[in-house]
């Protein structure tokens, strides 16, 4: 679970176009997989005003949260299976969420979380449970070539059927590469397309 240059500049677009809000639920807590020059890079792209001292204070940290409030987030909050990293929600993400825990976030960061939950169904059930219904849903996960990493790889159509069936709205999903992160391919619903998307890795 971590924040590479992909989640990055996922994160700091919807920060961004200020329709997350200023508060952010992880499942997991992230790390901070950028370097100096990496978050330079990104930012100065984005055309944000980061000096060197702020990214400095950023990357310092092995976890993330530096790095997203400095993105804008005031309240950050992680929900985790233990609490070995500092979790504020403790939880089995195989298990259903407790009722208090619905409806508590309005963005939600499943950031390489989801592979890693056996009970694949209820871990999304719960994901879609914790979100408001205005909520927003950033999902990075595996989708080939990543075998020994979690217990699932996804197809986009996955995601795709899911989200729909429970409401999800403005749906895009993309394959990025981690060899060239920078280029990021849109991933066209199946459905709407009328045939499979292919692609190789």
């Amino acid at each position: 679970m971590g924040i590479s240059s992909i989640e990055g500049l996922a994160l700091l677009s919807l920060a961004q176009g200020g329709q997350i809000g200023d508060e952010i639920l992880c499942l997991g807590r992230p790390e901070l997989f950028m370097t100096h020059r990496q978050v330079k890079k990104l930012v100065h792209g984005l055309g944000l005003s980061w000096n060197d001292e702020e990214i400095a204070s950023v990357v310092k940290s092995r976890f993330g949260e530096p790095f997203l409030q400095r993105a804008g987030f005031r309240t950050i909050r992680t929900l985790d299976a233990s609490s070995y990293e500092g979790a504020e929600i403790i939880h089995d993400l195989n298990e259903p969420i407790p009722q208090e825990f619905e409806g508590t976030t309005r963005f939600l960061f499943a950031n390489g979380t989801i592979e890693h939950v056996f009970n694949i169904a209820v871990a999304l059930q719960n994901v879609t449970r914790l979100l408001r219904t205005d909520g927003t849903l950033l999902v990075t996960a595996p989708a080939n070539g990543q075998c020994g990493h979690g217990f699932y790889q996804f197809s986009p159509e996955f995601f795709y059927r899911y989200l729909e069936v429970n409401g999800f709205e403005r749906i895009r999903i993309y394959v990025v590469g981690r060899k060239h992160p920078q280029r990021w391919f849109y991933a066209k619903d199946p459905r709407e397309m009328k045939r499979r998307i292919e692609f190789m890795t």
